[in-house]
């Protein structure tokens, strides 16, 4: 049986289910989050019947080494845990004509630009947006978009007003597949600026280099961004919560077009040789055998 997610502690109370090898397929801690303290209560009850299933386990996937060695969850059981990250199809979709006008639209600003800079991700606690807009106010002549919805829109764009950002940062709110496409292929880098191990991974990253798209997100402790970021010398990582550093980043970057240009390269790299779904759904199908 595989359980790739909390569904499958119904397999606790089957006889059927427990004749059988479990493999389970571990995207997240519950994160004891220091900006939302909900999760830690909410954990305390959570955590036996994690654990029952745990011990239950034959086998365990983890996505990234840095997740695995940091993994509360996972302490008593990485004997049994084999890394395989996360991965996707490798070649990019391809654009139409009217997404890539409306990307262009929503590029356009009346002010000089000399980068185009974009996240994706929801507007919530964990994903850093508030320190992006701090670190972009530092950098006047970089266009941000920020792709997605969530419950800290109202907050961001009060902090834009503030920072008299609304010529240079757009929140677009939910945007569809095919824009995102095309934003993607039309940025010159992508930022995930998450602060927590919320973010284990960051799959978004994997959808930048599909573009060839170099890569600039945090080094959070005992996550995979970070690590997606450096194993395949796609970007920079930058300490999360801390603006001066990813502004500085951001300006750096923005005056070196032939290293983002080598980044990007380096990141489409990576992902056909390392984070294609074909290599791993291939190495999920060689360990299911071994069960």
């Amino acid at each position: 049986i595989h359980m790739p997610n909390t569904s499958a502690f119904w397999c606790l109370a089957s006889r059927q289910a427990r004749a059988l090898p479990w493999l389970v397929h571990w995207h997240s801690d519950v994160v004891a989050s220091t900006l939302d303290k909900r999760l830690a209560l909410a954990y305390r009850a959570y955590r036996p019947l994690e654990q029952r299933l745990l011990a239950r386990s034959s086998a365990i996937i983890a996505t990234s080494p840095p997740y695995l060695a940091a993994s509360t969850g996972l302490i008593d059981w990485q004997d049994r845990t084999r890394i395989i990250p996360l991965g996707i199809q490798p070649a990019p979709p391809p654009l139409t004509t009217a997404a890539k006008a409306e990307a262009e639209q929503l590029w356009h600003s009346n002010q000089t630009t000399t980068l185009r800079l974009l996240s994706i991700g929801r507007l919530t606690y964990y994903k850093g947006h508030q320190v992006l807009l701090d670190a972009i106010a530092r950098c006047p002549q970089v266009r941000l978009l920020i792709a997605g919805s969530g419950e800290y829109r109202a907050q961001l764009e009060a902090q834009i007003r503030q920072q008299g950002l609304t010529d240079q940062v757009t929140l677009l709110g939910y945007t569809d597949q095919a824009v995102l496409d095309a934003l993607l292929a039309s940025c010159d880098l992508f930022c995930l600026p998450s602060l927590e191990r919320t973010e284990a991974f960051g799959v978004v990253l994997l959808e930048a280099m599909r573009f060839a798209k170099p890569l600039l997100a945090s080094a959070i402790e005992g996550s995979g961004t970070g690590w997606v970021v450096q194993s395949s010398q796609a970007g920079e990582t930058v300490p999360p919560h801390q603006a001066g550093p990813l502004a500085e980043a951001i300006q750096r970057l923005a005056n070196a077009p032939a290293q983002r240009t080598r980044y990007g390269a380096n990141g489409f790299s990576a992902l056909q040789q390392d984070f294609s779904i074909e290599r791993v759904a291939q190495q999920i199908a060689t360990l299911y055998s071994t069960l």
